[in-house]
Order: structure tokens, then sequence, then C-alpha cells
């Protein structure tokens, strides 16, 4: 419990600092009058992306349950399993506690750990390779404006892809290489030992507490690659989750502007900011995120003031997660926060 309020006060400071910022770059009148002059049915739609966001990535978990489990369980639960995600990774650096408190919500839903994390470990490859496909498809076609638009944007791509790729060879690594995972898993207990200062028997009991999900965990892999239909809808449902993320600021920009963009262009240099922000270590990026958003949003819009309306972007994208995430924990019969930080 201490853990998680000590990383939303966080959160809440550097969102509190961005705030500071851009009243004193863009100033009070911009600002007032951004928020007198704004389309608020437009921006309605734009949050209503979010919603799309969500519930995509709930199929997701749906289709990935159904071909590992056989049975993809209430949609309200898959739901739940999404939006604690979402809570835990926005207030996480690199948005790490949001996988170990999806697996933590499944297994009190009666699910094999083991199984519990091929499913979120297989999202997480979902969701890494679509966005990686997804940006280079981007840059190609787009490459040319956003090297003019954004400075050292070609070396900021760079740097994003291969992080990116990393992450998913690791995840791989891990779902196939047994002796590798069992390295890594000691590895990991050897370092809680330290810092819990247990004895050395602490970790071969853990360890072998943990075994039997471990080979679970593996098998739930070589499960879902038998049923390719589910790895399919699955994988289509993760791009649609992408591409509605995307899309919220065609609509922002439509609210604040008067008029539409150019729809694939904002989509593309959307999907490219996040990719590359991703490696951002602070909790959901914060910082990196309103400061390159600024080089990859310029050219969209003409008369609202920039900051203020990348602030209102994040608002939707970001601090929304923590809202209706934060609602879902503290409406899970009291137990999310407590129990899943002791997990985390």
């Amino acid at each position: 419990m201490k853990k998680i309020w000590v990383n939303s006060l966080i959160v809440v400071a550097m969102g509190v600092v961005i705030v500071i910022l851009i009243f004193f770059t863009d100033g009070i009148d911009q600002l007032v009058n951004m928020i007198k002059n704004i389309n608020y049915p437009w921006l309605i739609v734009a949050f209503s992306f979010m919603f799309l966001y969500w519930g995509a990535g709930a199929f997701t978990i749906a289709f990935l349950k159904k071909g590992i489990l056989e049975k993809s369980h209430k949609p309200k639960h898959n739901f739940k399993t999404l939006m604690i995600g979402q809570f835990f990774a926005a207030i996480t650096p690199f948005s790490t506690g949001g996988q170990p408190a999806q697996i933590y919500f499944m297994s009190k839903q009666k699910i094999n750990t083991g199984k519990a994390t091929s499913i979120i470990v297989i999202k997480s490859i979902l969701y890494a390779t679509s966005m990686l496909v997804i940006a280079f498809v981007f840059f190609f076609i787009k490459k040319n404006v956003l090297i003019a638009q954004i400075p050292n944007f070609v070396l900021l791509f760079i740097i994003g892809t291969v992080a990116n790729s990393l992450l998913i060879v690791t995840y791989f690594l891990f779902l196939l290489n047994h002796a590798i995972s069992e390295k890594v898993i000691i590895l990991f207990l050897k370092v809680v030992s330290y810092f819990k200062k247990k004895d050395i028997t602490y970790v071969q009991r853990k360890f072998d507490e943990i075994r039997g999900s471990l080979i679970s965990f593996q098998d739930g892999f070589r499960i879902i690659i038998k049923r390719k239909g589910f790895l399919i809808l699955a994988y289509l449902s993760q791009i649609f989750q992408h591409l509605a993320i995307f899309s919220v600021p065609i609509f922002l920009i439509r609210a604040v502007e008067g008029s539409f963009p150019n729809p694939f262009s904002v989509i593309a240099t959307t999907g490219l900011l996040m990719m590359i922000t991703a490696l951002v270590p602070t909790p959901g990026t914060t910082g990196g995120a309103e400061g390159l958003g600024v080089f990859f949003f310029s050219s969209f819009y003409v008369t609202a003031p920039i900051l203020s309306v990348i602030l209102v972007w994040r608002m939707i994208t970001y601090y929304s997660s923590i809202l209706f995430g934060g609602i879902f924990c503290l409406v899970n019969k009291g137990k999310a926060f407590g129990d899943i930080d002791s997990e985390v």
C-alpha cells in the first residue's frame, strides 16, 4: 500500500510540475481562451476512443484465455484484469507493475498461475511486436515528413526499435528456453532474498514452490501455438488497441483547431511517439511524452497553445488510466491495493 501511494504521489507531483510549466510558457490567457473555445463534443469523442482501447485490450486477454484455457471467463473479469494492469503500469517505471498485478488478479479468479503468466506474457509479446510492425510501416511511409519536422528523428526511431526488439527477444527466450527461464527466476529470487535479508534456503524453497507454475507457463505457450485461430484474433485485437489510442489526437485536434487533420499522419506520428517514449524510465513516461510531444505534434496546431493541448492529450491517454484503473482496484473487494502491492 505504501509503495502505491508513493508512486501515485510522484505521478501527481510530476503532473503539477507540467501544469506549472504550461502556465508560465503558454500563459493563463491562452489557456483560458482554449478552454472557452474548445469543442467539447469532439473532446468526448476523443475520450471515447480510450474505451475502445481498453475494450480491445480486454478482448485480447479473452482470446488468449480461450486459446490456452478453453474458456474466456466473463467479459467483466477480462475488463477488470485489463484495467488493474493499466493502473499499476501507469504508476510504475517502464510499466513494470502492470503484468504482475494482472497475473495476481487472474490467480484470484482460480486460474493457474503458470497459465495466467502465459496469457499476460503472450499479450505483452503481441503488444510489442504489433507496435514494432506498425512503427516500421509508419516510418517508411511518413519518414520524409517526420525527419524534416523532428530533430534527430532517425536516431530516436533506431533507439526505440532496438529497445523494443530486445524486449521481444527477452520475452521469447523466457517462453521457449526452460533453462534460461529458471536462471532468470533464481536470479530474481536471489535479489529479493538480498533485500529482504533472507537466508540462502529461501531461494531454493521459493523456486521449488513455483517450479510447477513455470512448467505450466511454458505449456500455455505450446497450447496457444496449436490453436492459431485464437492467437490471430488476439493479435488483430491488439493491433486495434494500438490504433484506437493512436487515433485520440485526431479528434482532439478537431476539438481545439476546428478542422480535421490528415488521419494517417496523426496516427503515424502518435504511434512513433508512443513507441519512442516507452523508453522514458518515469511512471507513464511522464516528462518524456510531453517534451517530445511538442516536436511531434507542433505541425498539427496553428492556433491552440501546444503545451496546453498536450496536457489534455495526456489527461485522456494516461491520467484516465490511473483514474479508472484505480477505481477498478478499489472496488475489487478492497483487496487490489494491499494484496497486489505485495506481489508487485
